[in-house]
């Protein structure tokens, strides 16, 4: 059963869907009108601007046209004016009598010094000599066509000639020339001008037309003069008189000026041309601007504006790409929420815990089944009632207080609860925990409680049981420690009952240790009687006597501590020297093994802190004492079989090894059977019985070793006899952890 909140929300969660379906389709339909408007107002903005540049290209041509006009007329009346001048001068000249060569060509230099465009400034006579040159280099220009027409035209007429190249100077130039009358009135000559046309090309050049449009400056007869840009090849062009059709229906009607639009001029590009006679000269100034140059920029328009369109238009489908990604993943992201929510509340109503979500108010927001089976309320009943509407007010303000305390401190808390049910008084452990909004206030207080009564009851009775087991370890403890005092004292007593089986060699150890001092007793009180009576008996040698006897008796004292000692249980750990228990031992019964001719030898390997180990000095004694006892008597042993003069041999090393103190006792005694040697440490045992053996002397050694000093007796065989290894924790009993 769902709760009525979560059903509004999960219905929801297809509408929100469905809208933002819908709003995409609006989205893609703006953007196609969009896209649609761009690209229209692309193609009408592209025709406006081609019409617009089309507009320009015909009055550009015109303003063009005009400038060079009044340029070229300014230009040639320049030149014509100093025809002029020359020619009323060399008229005067003759009218009185002779031309001065030295003073005309001073006037000629001064006139080509005020206009360098004029390459030269010549004069011929009436027969088309040249003047101003050598005899032998005369020139004869009288059939040159504007020599020719200066003698047939009146003296008012400017000769403009045919474009010629001078091949001295590989230029292409224009003569201008006017005739020189005698004074009688006849043809006297002419005076001309040659000017460069690459003169005019560079006028030409400085005015920007684009390098497919041209500027011409042609002849009467409409032949090509000048023009810019030239031809590859320099001057090919000159002479050129192919006009389109527009132009010559034009020239035919008469007009000196005009503009129009030819698909095909002489160069075959598509033109506006504007043409003009320059006023009183039979010359005509034309200005094409080519299409290729006036729809220059609009054809850079015509790349970038659909290249912006484009770009627009690519814009916005990836913009709905986008958009449709974000759908979609809105759509998978609401699908997943649904999912989500769905297997959540799955989760909370199959769980066996009791989980609630309440305002800061304490108003019930959500509850999963197990609220609703255990206090028998509905989800959507639920909804904004309070705990003083379901529990007894006790229990509501405990669980009141208990909210309030995790939105104050602003953190999950764990309570136990007691919470009243049907069948009685229930304890559960709640696990408290804020949640947030976006803004991350607390909105709410979230609690997952799980019944423990079951558990705290089980705590109890084990809590009972815990503290019966505890009193039962105590006893145990008490009984265990008991036990190993009672042990000890038996360990105690067999190393007692050890040292006891070995008194009889000790007094009679005793006895070989005191039968040289008693002598040397004796001998000095049969001393004093003999110097009493032979009047010896003074100072001196009372003094000696006494010295020598001391001497004795605290040899003799000595030895009974010694045993003493040796026989007195320890109760207490020392610090001791491991090399000066076994010298001490060997002290008290070294004699015992040279009677029976068995040498012992001692060696330590390591130094003298090595030696250090804190213990029972007396056990360590009593166990070497045990290990020397069975090598005397494997000793005796092989004597016995070999030859009674085999010289027993015992050999006591001291080392160190890996932080342990290793004793080592080696014998020349024959050795440990193999069916022997794994049993020796058993209590009892012995394969000396008939001498008396009791079997406890290597039980009790491995005992005190292994147990008492935390060490290791291990035997193994070796060339000709046995060897024992007793292994000390030396640096353990160092550091202070006393066994």
């Amino acid at each position: 059963m769902k709760s009525s909140t979560s059903k509004a929300m999960v219905s929801r969660l297809p509408k929100s869907t469905a809208s933002l379906s819908s709003v995409f389709k609006m989205v893609v339909l703006c953007v196609l009108f969009i896209d649609l408007f761009v690209a229209t107002s692309g193609v009408v903005y592209l025709r406006y601007s081609k019409h617009q540049a089309e507009q320009r290209a015909a009055p550009a041509s015109q303003n063009i046209s005009l400038v060079l006009e009044r340029y070229l007329n300014g230009f040639i009346g320049k030149i014509d004016i100093i025809l002029i001048d020359i020619s009323d001068e060399i008229s005067n000249m003759l009218r009185n009598g002779a031309i001065d060569s030295k003073e005309l060509t001073s006037f000629l230099t001064q006139y080509q010094r005020y206009l360098p465009e004029i390459e030269t400034l010549t004069i011929a006579d009436a027969h088309g000599i040249v003047t101003g040159k050598p005899q032998e280099a005369k020139i004869n220009i009288s059939d040159r066509d504007f020599f020719i027409a200066a003698q047939s035209s009146p003296k008012g007429t400017l000769i403009i000639s045919k474009p010629m190249f001078v091949p001295f100077s590989k230029k292409w130039i224009l003569t201008l020339a006017r005739h020189i009358n005698n004074p009688d009135g006849t043809f006297g000559g002419i005076v001309y001008a040659n000017i460069a046309l690459e003169h005019l090309i560079k006028v030409f050049a400085t005015i920007d037309i684009g390098p497919h449009s041209g500027i011409s400056l042609r002849d009467n007869e409409m032949a090509i003069i000048a023009r810019y840009p030239q031809s590859k090849v320099a001057g090919s062009d000159i002479g050129n008189k192919i006009l389109s059709p527009e132009f010559k229906r034009l020239l035919e009607t008469g007009q000196t000026s005009g503009t129009f639009f030819t698909p095909t001029s002489f160069d075959n590009i598509s033109k506006y041309v504007s043409y003009k006679k320059i006023a009183g000269y039979p010359l005509y100034i034309t200005i094409g601007i080519a299409s290729e140059d006036y729809l220059k920029e609009w054809k850079h328009e015509c790349i970038v504006t659909p290249a912006l369109i484009i770009i627009l238009i690519l814009g916005t489908l990836i913009f709905l790409y986008f958009v449709h990604r974000y759908i979609i993943y809105s759509k998978k992201i609401e699908n997943a929420l649904t999912e989500s929510h769905n297997q959540l509340q799955e989760i909370i109503d199959n769980t066996i815990a009791v989980i609630f979500l309440k305002d800061v108010q304490g108003r019930y927001i959500l509850i999963n089944s197990r609220y609703e089976m255990l206090f028998h309320i509905t989800k959507d009943a639920v909804i904004g009632k309070t705990d003083y509407d379901i529990f007894p007010k006790e229990a509501a303000d405990s669980f009141r207080a208990n909210d309030s305390e995790v939105i104050e401190k602003n953190m999950p808390l764990s309570f136990e609860e007691i919470v009243p049910h049907e069948d009685g008084i229930h304890i559960y452990i709640s696990i408290k925990f804020p949640l947030y909004d976006v803004g991350g206030k607390i909105y709410a207080v979230c609690g997952i409680a799980t019944d423990i009564t079951r558990r705290k009851r089980m705590e109890d009775d084990l809590n009972t049981k815990t503290e019966q087991l505890q009193s039962m370890a105590k006893e145990l403890e008490k009984m265990v420690a008991d036990e190993i005092k009672l042990r000890h004292q038996k360990e105690q007593l067999l190393v007692q009952q050890s040292k006891m089986a070995t008194m009889g060699e000790m007094i009679s150890m005793i006895t070989h240790q005191w039968k040289q001092p008693l002598n040397a007793l004796s001998i000095n009180i049969f001393d004093i009687k003999d110097a009493f009576e032979f009047g010896e008996l003074n100072n001196e040698y009372i003094d000696k006597m006494v010295k020598t006897s001391k001497e004795q008796i605290n040899f003799m004292a000595k030895t009974i501590d010694g045993f003493r000692n040796f026989l007195l249980p320890n109760k207490e750990k020392t610090t001791f020297n491991i090399l000066d228990t076994i010298n001490d031992l060997l002290y008290m019964f070294g004699n015992l093994y040279r009677k029976d001719n068995i040498e012992i030898s001692t060696e330590v390997l390591c130094a003298e802190s090595n030696l250090i180990f804190t213990g029972y000095s007396n056990e360590l004694m009593q166990v070497v004492l045990n290990i020397l006892n069975n090598a005397k008597d494997a000793i005796l042993s092989r004597r016995k079989k070999d030859s009674p003069d085999f010289k027993g041999q015992i050999k006591i090393v001291i080392s160190e090894s890996g932080g342990n103190g290793v004793v080592s006792i080696t014998d020349n005694g024959g050795g440990i059977s193999e069916e022997t040697i794994n049993k020796i440490y058993e209590p009892y045992f012995s394969t000396k019985k008939q001498e008396g053996g009791t079997g406890l002397g290597l039980y009790m050694s491995k005992t005190i070793v292994e147990t008492n000093m935390g060490g290791t007796l291990s035997v193994r065989n070796i060339n000709g006899g046995a060897e024992f290894l007793i292994s000390l924790n030396i640096k353990q009993t160092q550091t202070g952890d006393m066994l």
